[in-house]
Formats: structure tokens, C-alpha cells, sequence
């Protein structure tokens, strides 16, 4: 037993130590990508990297690590500004959200005096901007 330890513990080591180079190059290509995607859209305000260690059909883990930039982007829509985290959920399309909304507040009929539950609001784009009304 003790004559096949070192041959298994040289295994383990050129496990570990293969794995760290394909690691260390798999650093390299997403660097190299990463510089390349500022380089044709230098548009790009954040980058963040969320972890998901769990098999669950969650996309989105809870932790989260900025790489570059404040970590979220900011959106006006309906005259309204907000900052809108990766695991925010915010309506893509403002041209129709807009349309959508004002419609949604135009059939409310809001007096001004009245309360309004935005009880699934996500961001909360649809309670702040019928708070204006």
C-alpha cells in the first residue's frame, strides 16, 4: 500500500495541475473576448459575472462579481429614471412599455387620491410612474 500512495499522489498532482491550465487558459480566452467586445462596442458600461453552483432550473445564482464597470445600467422610460440590476426584472422593449403603461393608467381612471398595489412590480416601473398621476 504505501509504495502505490506516491504513484496515486503524482496522479492527483497532474490531475490538479492540468486543470489549472486549462483554467488559466480559460481565463486567457475570456480576457481576450472580453477585450474584444469593448473594443467593437465600446457601448459596454458593466459586465457582471453571476455564479449558479446548483443544478436547479434557476438560470441565475445569488452571488454576483462586478468585473467591470458600477455593476448595474441605468434606463429612463415615461420620463422616469432607474437602475436596473442583472436579476432585476425590467420590461426590454420601452417604445411598447410606454404604450403599454399609458394605457394601463388611462383605464385605471387615477384621480390622484388614489392607491395604487403594484404587487409584482419587478423594478417597479409600473407603481412609480402611476404614482406621477
Amino acid at each position: 500500500m504505501n509504495s502505490a500512495f506516491p504513484a496515486f499522489s503524482s496522479l492527483i498532482r497532474v490531475i490538479v495541475s492540468s486543470s489549472c491550465v486549462i483554467v488559466k487558459t480559460a481565463w486567457l480566452i475570456l480576457l481576450f473576448i472580453g477585450l474584444l467586445l469593448f473594443i467593437l462596442f465600446p457601448q459596454i458600461i458593466t459586465v457582471v459575472q453571476n455564479i449558479n453552483p446548483f443544478k436547479t432550473n434557476l438560470v441565475l445564482g445569488d452571488r454576483q462579481i462586478v468585473l467591470y464597470g458600477k455593476g448595474y445600467i441605468e434606463d429612463e422610460l415615461c420620463s422616469c429614471r432607474f437602475r436596473i440590476s442583472p436579476k432585476s426584472f425590467y420590461q426590454i422593449n420601452p417604445a411598447q412599455t410606454e404604450i403599454l403603461y399609458g394605457k394601463a393608467i388611462e383605464f385605471a381612471g387615477l384621480k390622484g387620491s388614489d392607491t395604487v398595489l403594484d404587487t409584482y412590480c419587478g423594478v417597479g416601473t409600473i407603481g412609480i410612474i402611476a404614482a406621477k398621476h
